[in-house]
């Protein structure tokens, strides 16, 4: 063979060692992306349809804590205000729980409930406990046991207002009255609207709910928040200073 073609020979073969090895390389790089894949499939979570996650997200946050009031002499309501961080995703169904501890820390029970979140939102989660836990009101604690996520794509949010609120005294009750306002197109179910009584401190005392069943888009509706017969809150409450929160749930 002449030196001519020993050089040529010699420069495949160079090119071909240098081939595999770049082949080589590429191939183990695709199987450790493979190998991962197949471990951490959705290293963020899935969406309620099953979708990948594709970035951290951030769990509802706690803006304030739980704050228990009065609602008759049975029972208290836990009321606690919340935020969905995230503009990405909303939550489809949040399972959250008010747990009441002794002063030792121990559980002495707890009152669970569902609600929504929408990208962004801020709301209060509401639920009910017995009054004879009401004394130990400094030790009712907050906590996320679910969290269902969804795009925002999927979320259509209805603004909802309450209009010409008044609270009045009828018969030993008192009643706060008004209109939920939808001043969006949307159709929307269960919109539910929780009172709140303050003293004449403005400091909050009692607290009641009731729900609308749905409400259609740019359409007014009256609501009643009728509060139980009760002479504690008939001596103590500020008629003149009610709050109000709708939301739908």
């Amino acid at each position: 063979m002449s030196r001519g073609s020993k050089r040529i020979a010699y420069g495949f073969l160079y090119l071909a060692l240098i081939a595999l090895v770049i082949f080589l390389i590429i191939q183990k790089n695709k199987n450790v992306l493979e190998l991962q894949r197949k471990i951490t499939p959705c290293d963020y979570g899935t969406t309620a349809e099953g979708e990948c996650i594709s970035s951290p997200i951030e769990n509802p946050t706690l803006i304030t804590p739980p704050i228990v009031l009065k609602v008759d002499e049975s029972h208290v309501a836990i009321l606690a205000l919340i935020k969905n961080q995230n503009t990405e995703y909303g939550v489809k169904q949040i399972d959250y729980s008010f747990k009441f501890l002794d002063n030792a820390g121990n559980l002495i029970t707890e009152a669970k409930s569902v609600s929504i979140l929408y990208p962004g939102e801020e709301r209060y989660l509401y639920a009910l406990g017995e009054d004879r836990f009401s004394k130990i009101t400094d030790h009712a604690t907050f906590s996320i046991d679910r969290v269902v996520w969804a795009r925002a794509s999927e979320f259509l949010e209805p603004q909802l207002r309450a209009l010409g609120v008044q609270t009045i005294i009828e018969r030993g009750r008192v009643i706060v009255r008004g209109l939920v306002a939808n001043e969006s197109s949307l159709f929307t179910k269960n919109i539910q609207v929780i009172a709140i009584l303050r003293d004449r401190y403005l400091v909050p005392l009692f607290a009641a709910t009731t729900l609308l069943p749905d409400i259609s888009g740019l359409e007014e509706k009256e609501f009643s928040v009728i509060f139980p017969e009760s002479q504690e809150l008939l001596r103590l409450a500020n008629v003149s200073s009610s709050q109000i929160f709708v939301s739908s749930q």
